[in-house]
């Protein structure tokens, strides 16, 4: 095989991994952020804010984990395929997203995204969106929380 050959096939199977993969780490992946797999741990989680919009029922969820840490993040209920579910962070109080967290759900149903520890000053806001697009839409989103 040569150079050319290896270097398409290593392209192709970075795009079949890449295709697979629906959950993007937050921007600022620093250690107040955890990941899918631990949010769903979180028992007793709560729903801050939730709104129907016409892609589905999105929520701004809060839980607190086995250490007494308290996260926040998105889910969506009955979500549209080829959408994603967005968690954006505003970090400073002016109520402009300054970190964001996203699960594309390729075949609809529930989603949720990584969760971020909350801290005074934080303030949240979920939404569901086509592509890569912030939470502009007001159908599609719920209030800062």
């Amino acid at each position: 095989m040569g150079i050319v050959e290896r270097m398409a096939s290593v392209a192709v199977a970075a795009l079949a991994v890449t295709s697979v993969v629906g959950t993007a780490a937050p921007a600022s992946a620093d250690g107040a952020w955890i990941d899918r797999d631990r949010v769903n741990a979180i028992s007793g989680p709560r729903t801050a804010l939730e709104r129907e919009t016409p892609v589905g029922t999105v929520q701004v969820r809060q839980g607190v984990d086995g250490e007494g840490t308290r996260y926040v993040w998105a889910r969506v209920l009955n979500g549209t395929s080829r959408h994603e579910i967005v968690l954006e962070v505003d970090l400073d109080g002016d109520r402009v997203p300054d970190d964001r967290a996203a699960h594309y759900l390729a075949s609809g149903g529930t989603g949720w995204t990584w969760g971020l520890a909350a801290q005074a000053g934080h303030a949240f806001r979920a939404c569901v969106v086509s592509g890569t697009a912030g939470c502009e839409d007001e159908a599609t989103r719920t209030a800062w929380w």
